[in-house]
């Protein structure tokens, strides 16, 4: 009886929660992206193949890292690569898991291309079984009966489609291959799930080309290259780029100095010598005595780009080239005295010693050297002077 009880307890409890839950993917989807899957007091949201779901756990981030389970190879600059066997997707799914990887679902447009293709998968088989029916990039999804590659052309001359295949309303389109039997197209329901086919024009670029200063472009295919093109501010053929001397075209005046600016800019910086004011463009000498005399304690001469100081007779100019410090003239040849010669701020006196005297030159002494001078006699001439009445 106790058994019972538990029983029909645990039956009643799962069927009110089983009432009460709310499915939160009846409404807008419960915020996911993709898929929705609602659960007893939850829910939970995926992606669609070529997507990982992002980090708050609704939104759907591209994922083009996935790798080909088969690389055919580079076909006509194209590199062409199939799903695994057992990844099958429906038409849009893996279209745009070719899309996400830079490329398409495959468009066999000419018999090679389809040789090329069929002769990668019956290899395939042989080592160990695949897929034999892949989506191509073809449908009428736009317009019925209008079949279109995934590039936006029309179905050319070349087909293989069979007679009696089956059409249904808006149709996508799969390659067979079966052994011993030839390759055949196929129109199927886009919602069926099968392996696909990818292309994607080879990158060019990977091989780095081009100059560090360059910009890489690839060449669509079926051509194998790559166009490199200078940046801003460069020069060259793309795969050797220069920055351009922009001084090389602008007018500095003659007294100023071009610094060309680092690209990307195109212009130079003009900047006036020292001793010239101006935009650099044009460059004036700077009157430098006209400011304080330059600096100078005694003369400030300008001249052309620079000025220079100088100091009146008597004087000598300093090591600093401003100040001016006395010239002791004594100091050389006895300043040209010929006995004694006295330094003064500025200039020197000359004198003599004992009986000498200073001739009128300044320089020269006359007399008996150290003796006084003798006592000059006056020799005088006497007259008489008679009056008479």
């Amino acid at each position: 009886m106790r058994q019972l009880v538990l029983t029909a307890f645990l039956l009643g409890s799962l069927a009110m929660a089983s009432a009460s839950d709310v499915d939160e993917c009846a409404s807008n989807n419960g915020g996911c992206a993709h898929t929705c899957t609602n659960s007893v007091g939850s829910f939970s949201c995926s992606c669609r193949a070529g997507y990982v779901l992002n980090a708050d756990g609704l939104a759907c981030d591209e994922n083009p890292g996935l790798e080909p389970a088969s690389n055919f190879g580079d076909y006509q600059g194209y590199r062409i690569w199939s799903s695994d066997r057992h990844q099958r997707l429906s038409y849009s799914d893996a279209r745009d898991v070719c899309r996400i990887n830079g490329g398409t679902l495959v468009m066999i447009k000419d018999s090679a291309k389809q040789t090329f293709i069929v002769d990668h998968l019956k290899k395939e088989s042989t080592q160990g079984g695949r897929a034999r029916r892949f989506w191509i990039g073809l449908d009428d999804l736009n317009d019925e009966n209008v079949f279109l590659w995934n590039d936006g052309t029309p179905l050319g001359a070349f087909d293989s489609f069979q007679s009696t295949a089956p059409h249904t309303i808006r149709d996508c389109v799969t390659l067979s291959k079966k052994a011993r039997r030839a390759p055949r197209w196929d129109i199927k329901p886009c919602t069926n799930s099968y392996s696909y086919i990818c292309q994607m024009d080879f990158d060019a670029c990977l091989s780095n080309p081009c100059d560090v200063n360059a910009v890489c472009t690839d060449n669509p295919a079926p051509a194998l290259d790559a166009t490199c093109t200078c940046k801003a501010g460069y020069e060259g053929d793309g795969t050797s780029c220069s920055d351009i001397d922009a001084c090389l075209s602008t007018s500095c005046d003659v007294n100023a100095v071009c610094t060309d600016n680092p690209a990307p800019a195109l212009d130079a910086t003009c900047n006036c010598n020292a001793g010239y004011e101006g935009d650099g463009t044009s460059c004036s000498d700077i009157d430098e005595c006209a400011s304080n005399n330059g600096g100078c304690a005694h003369t400030c001469t300008n001249n052309v780009g620079s000025f220079s100081c100088s100091c009146r007779a008597g004087y000598v100019l300093n090591n600093d080239g401003f100040a001016c410090d006395d010239d002791n003239e004594c100091s050389r040849n006895n300043g040209g005295c010929q006995r004694v010669c006295t330094n003064t701020e500025g200039s020197f006196i000359c004198s003599c010693n004992g009986q000498e005297e200073l001739n009128a030159d300044g320089f020269s002494c006359d007399g008996k050297l150290g003796l006084p001078l003798p006592r000059r006699l006056c020799v005088c001439s006497c007259f008489a002077i008679s009056l008479r009445d």
